[in-house]
């Protein structure tokens, strides 16, 4: 996935009704590679945001803002018609209860209920007091409806220590009035998908996919054509030579274009720099534009970046493949298969970056040395 700058959007109302169409968003996460800045989009708009135990605590208490979700989540552990009985002012976050200083991530409370929820996103361990402290104010709670809720990852490590401390101290105190469910993100992301909520606003489906990213390992299967195509062992023969080329192109290139490689799960690629224009030029192996154009190498520019770069790409090219705001040329095929490929394809890319920079006198036909 590319990108080259971020598009200004109007901040969504938490208020906003749950049906409200909102506009996509571009979120721009700068990453590090080799040293150097690497700009790359996700469209979602908590990715780089919510990046731990209490962002993602505090985006849960948020979406309670929406009856629909509101009523879903507290569905997992109360009846129909006890629903009606909750407002969002009824939630904090990281709320001190007076028993020990004890802090549970999130407190649901009226005049009926007291409700305590400990989230867990990860395998990290419980407190020496965890659960017994919260156990003891919810039994000083008075003659309200208590709950301890423990929300976990289905393969949370430490839920059996959690479950046997609580059982442990409701036995001993007699603690019948006390429920202390487990529920799993997993039970959560289903509700999401069952009730369809993600279709109606894409508030809600940032959130369900970001669950999903989260909390569910996403399924992939083979077709028999595809498994028997991996075993070939010309597979990761032809990747190396693909990454060699790029890596060819750089080093050719780099005499007289600044650039840098960068690695991930979408690309193996250059993108070159001017000192005065920022991005020209992108080259390489993108895997989406390979799995939708058929080619595995390919160039172009993104249609942000500086103007006159895009208009001389433009000029230069008049079939373009356009994805993800970049306008792209794949390296025909028949360059690929020819015995010298990659001084073709790295004269190729060195004569593009000449013409984008207007230097007719870089652009000759020399080979590498």
């Amino acid at each position: 996935m590319k990108t080259a700058g971020r598009k200004a959007r109007v901040s969504p109302n938490p208020a906003d009704d749950l049906e409200c169409k909102i506009k996509e968003y571009d979120i721009i996460s700068n990453i590090l590679i080799n040293g150097s800045e690497v700009m790359r989009r996700v469209q979602n708009i908590y990715y780089g945001v919510v990046t731990n135990e209490n962002s993602m605590t505090e985006l849960l208490c948020n979406y309670m803002a929406y009856k629909p979700f509101r009523d879903l989540f507290l569905g997992l552990f109360l009846s129909n018609e006890e629903l009606e009985r909750f407002e969002y002012d009824h939630f904090q976050t990281q709320y001190t209860v007076e028993l020990n200083n004890c802090r549970p991530d999130i407190v649901l409370s009226n005049d009926e209920y007291e409700i305590l929820i400990e989230v867990k996103t990860s395998n990290s361990g419980l407190t020496e007091n965890q659960p017994v402290t919260y156990l003891q104010h919810l039994y000083e709670a008075g003659e309200k409806k208590k709950f301890l809720i423990f929300l976990v990852p289905s393969n949370y490590a430490y839920q059996h220590i959690w479950s046997s401390k609580a059982s442990e101290f409701i036995k001993r105190n007699g603690l019948a009035n006390i429920q202390t469910p487990t529920i799993y993100w997993n039970e959560l992301i289903h509700i999401i998908h069952e009730s369809e909520l993600f279709l109606l606003s894409e508030k809600i489906k940032d959130f369900y996919d970001l669950l999903k990213i989260w909390f569910e390992v996403k399924r992939i299967t083979f077709t028999n054509s595809e498994v028997s195509f991996m075993f070939k062992p010309e597979i990761p023969s032809i990747m190396n030579k693909l990454f060699e080329i790029v890596n060819g192109v750089m080093d050719y290139c780099s005499k007289e274009f600044k650039g840098k490689i960068t690695s991930n799960d979408t690309e193996y690629a250059i993108y070159f720099k001017d000192e005065n224009k920022g991005y020209v030029l992108y080259f390489g192996v993108w895997y989406d534009f390979w799995d939708k154009h058929g080619s595995p190498l390919c160039y172009g520019v993104c249609s942000e970046w500086d103007e006159q770069t895009v208009k001389n790409f433009e000029n230069k090219h008049k079939l373009l493949y356009e994805q993800d705001n970049y306008l792209m040329m794949n390296v025909p095929e028949i360059m690929i298969s020819s015995e010298n490929c990659s001084e073709k394809v790295a004269q190729l890319i060195y004569n593009e970056l000449a013409a984008l920079k207007k230097n007719p006198t870089l652009m000759i036909n020399t080979k590498l040395s």
